[in-house]
């Protein structure tokens, strides 16, 4: 007897080993607070025949919404085979957290807790002593996300990021109005000073500018005039192209008493005003050797301009610095003798070429500059039997040093020669015009690379 009436069980030759039977879940109970929720049957009695036959009436609620707060949950099941029920046993799953089912046990519940949120199936199957299974059972539920995770929750955390990115905009904004203000007025300070420094550096330039330009003067009134290459020569040209405002390169020339012409084209260690002091330094120190001490061999010149040009630059320089190596000067130097028609030559790194028939000799100086070198020895002459209509060429090296052309490059002394050979017969001033147009050709854009001096001469 019991709360629903009377049972009675009536069967013969173990009936239940056959039929099929269930297992059911009774309750189950959500939450921490024992909120139950009951899920019972009801029993319906037929007799057919001589067998009693018990068929259930199932009401039980198949699923459940769970809020996240009540994810702990007690499945209560019981098998509806009666013969031993105590030896039924059960296994579980809850699919979407078990992976696997559980080992048969003989309880008759399972607990869970803090289920995540999600979709879950809680199956149950129960096995009696005959080893035989029963249906599944199995219930529904869903775990709701905590509050914090809803979709409301995110359109709320959207809202106040955007909310916040607006606050934080019109902080930064208001800062940097701020920041911009007064970086106006330390923009309009330094600007001031700025002004004031630029007006003093100008000033200062238009200074150093006309002092420059004063000492090209200077410099241009120490280089031997035109008129005195007019006088001197029959036919001649020179091609003077300083880099700077002042220039590292000069020429010199003179006339003795017994009519030996001397005439010098140098290239001095730098340019602009550095280079400009040494070519006033050559230029007094040629005076001096060859004017005052009357040396005419142009080899002595050169030994005596090298004596003269190490005592004079590098007297507080110590001994082993590197600075009195590159103190000096690369030349060529000629003396005509007009009497004998003989050119006499001694060269400083520098060549002198002479057209002659259409063909261009080169005479090479020694391989050693007007200054310190490490192999020091006494500078060699050349002495050449001049003829009629023979065309005598010196220069520095920036002519064939320029960078320029389609690819940038030098144009070589190998080039100045094909010049050279193939304008030589035209006039010395139509030369001139031609070595400069080629020169500024060549250069284009690119930024001269060091002064120039080039001296053409016709015997």
């Amino acid at each position: 007897g019991s709360s629903e009436g009377v049972f009675q069980v009536n069967y013969k030759g173990n009936k239940f080993k056959t039929n099929p039977y269930e297992v059911l879940i009774s309750k189950v109970n959500i939450g921490k607070n024992d909120s139950i929720i009951f899920h019972g049957f009801h029993q319906k009695l037929n007799i057919i025949g001589n067998d009693t036959v018990y068929s259930i009436i199932k009401n039980q609620s198949k699923s459940s919404i769970v809020n996240y707060d009540n994810n702990e949950l007690v499945f209560h099941f019981s098998s509806l085979f009666y013969q031993d029920y105590f030896k039924n046993s059960y296994r579980y799953k809850l699919e979407g957290f078990d992976d696997n089912w559980s080992n048969w046990i003989y309880e008759t519940k399972k607990n869970y807790t803090n289920i995540p949120e999600g979709d879950y199936i809680f199956k149950v199957q129960s096995k009696n002593i005959y080893g035989k299974l029963s249906q599944v059972s199995q219930y529904e539920l869903k775990i709701l996300p905590p509050w914090y995770r809803t979709i409301y929750a995110y359109i709320a955390y959207i809202i106040l990021f955007i909310l916040f990115v607006r606050l934080l905009i019109r902080i930064n904004s208001k800062r940097l109005r701020e920041a911009n203000i007064k970086l106006e007025n330390i923009v309009q300070e330094r600007t001031a000073e700025i002004v004031e420094q630029k007006n003093e550096i100008e000033e200062k330039n238009k200074t150093i500018t006309e002092s420059i330009e004063y000492a090209k003067t200077i410099q241009e009134a120490i280089l031997t005039s035109d008129e005195f290459f007019k006088k001197t020569f029959d036919d001649y040209f020179i091609l003077y192209k300083p880099k700077d405002i002042v220039s590292g390169d000069f020429y010199w020339a003179y006339q003795s008493k017994d009519e030996k012409i001397f005439w010098v084209a140098a290239d001095c260690t730098g340019h602009g005003v550095p280079g400009a002091f040494m070519t006033m330094i050559g230029n007094s120190l040629l005076n001096e050797i060859i004017i005052e001490n009357e040396i005419q061999e142009v080899n002595l010149i050169l030994d005596k301009l090298r004596e003269s040009i190490i005592s004079t630059l590098n007297k507080d320089i110590d001994l082993d610095s590197d600075e009195r190596m590159r103190n000096g000067m690369d030349l060529s130097m000629c003396c005509l003798d007009k009497q004998s028609n003989t050119l006499y030559f001694s060269g400083a790194n520098n060549p002198v070429f002479i057209i002659r028939d259409n063909e261009l000799i080169e005479f090479k100086g020694d391989r050693q500059p007007i200054g310190l070198h490490k192999k020091m020895k006494p500078f060699s002459i050349h002495s050449i039997e001049l003829q009629e209509n023979d065309r005598i060429y010196t220069f520095s090296d920036g002519y064939a040093d320029q960078m320029g052309g389609e690819n940038e490059e030098r144009f070589k002394i190998s080039n100045l020669k094909k010049l050279i050979i193939k304008n030589h017969l035209k006039e010395m001033n139509e030369q001139k015009s031609i070595f400069s147009d080629t020169y500024l050709n060549w250069k284009g854009n690119v930024e001269q690379m060091d002064d120039v001096v080039l001296i053409g001469i016709k015997i």
